[in-house]
């Protein structure tokens, strides 16, 4: 266990990380919103970054673990008990967000609270709440939603989201890059697109609860 000061523990459990890029992208957004602060702090395990978010004298600390895929979540309680709890006390509040795709318009999202998915919630015990982020979109989707921005982001007059080919949000933004004789990339180079949306304007939309995320700053 190492040593800790903070108030509260906040585990951000990414799908993949386009996903992690945005919900950080989304801090960052909230953190000037209430006027908070929120830094990046650099261990020696490059594996191991740590965010911390601070308003007067409340820390909290901040971290985010990409599963790579939708199957790949119900793996990561390991890492939630050894990197988080084990390292930073379990007497330290934890709240964890599950951010995935479930993959389908139509699939119900009761099937992610049985099997593998009901292991991991009961595994995430030491956590004071877990909270589910599941979109039915890509987070392209999600991203799209400010689609005036993304064209703003690449330079092309605005257009109507029926106007876009593909059928789901990573097909639509490869193939309206690629018109425009650009690429689209995922991960952290997705980034400067990601940053430069209209955040309260994805928020209003109310494609996914990001009020759950809001909240903590909600709670100084």
């Amino acid at each position: 266990m190492i040593d800790n000061t903070s108030d509260r523990g906040i585990a951000f459990i990414c799908e993949g990380d386009t996903e992690k890029q945005f919900y950080l992208s989304l801090l960052y957004y909230f953190t000037d919103k209430h006027n908070a602060t929120i830094q990046k702090i650099l261990n020696q395990q490059e594996t191991d970054i740590v965010y911390e978010l601070a308003k007067k004298d409340i820390k909290y600390i901040i971290k985010f673990k990409v599963a790579e895929s939708v199957t790949g979540m119900p793996k990561t309680s390991k890492w939630f008990d050894v990197d988080c709890v084990k390292k930073y006390g379990s007497k330290l509040s934890w709240t964890a967000f599950l951010c995935y795709d479930i993959d389908s318009y139509t699939r119900d999202i009761t099937q992610f609270y049985e099997g593998d998915w009901k292991d991991l919630r009961d595994k995430l015990k030491h956590a004071q709440s877990v909270i589910d982020l599941a979109a039915k979109a890509d987070i392209e989707d999600i991203m799209l939603v400010d689609l005036e921005g993304v064209c703003a982001f690449i330079d092309h007059p605005p257009i109507k989201r029926e106007n876009l080919l593909g059928r789901k949000g990573t097909a639509k933004m490869k193939m309206f890059f690629r018109d425009c004789g650009k690429s689209y990339h995922k991960g952290d180079r997705a980034r400067p697109l990601i940053d430069s949306l209209d955040k309260q304007k994805i928020i209003d939309s109310k494609i996914l609860d990001f009020e759950k995320v809001e909240d903590l700053f909600c709670s100084f």
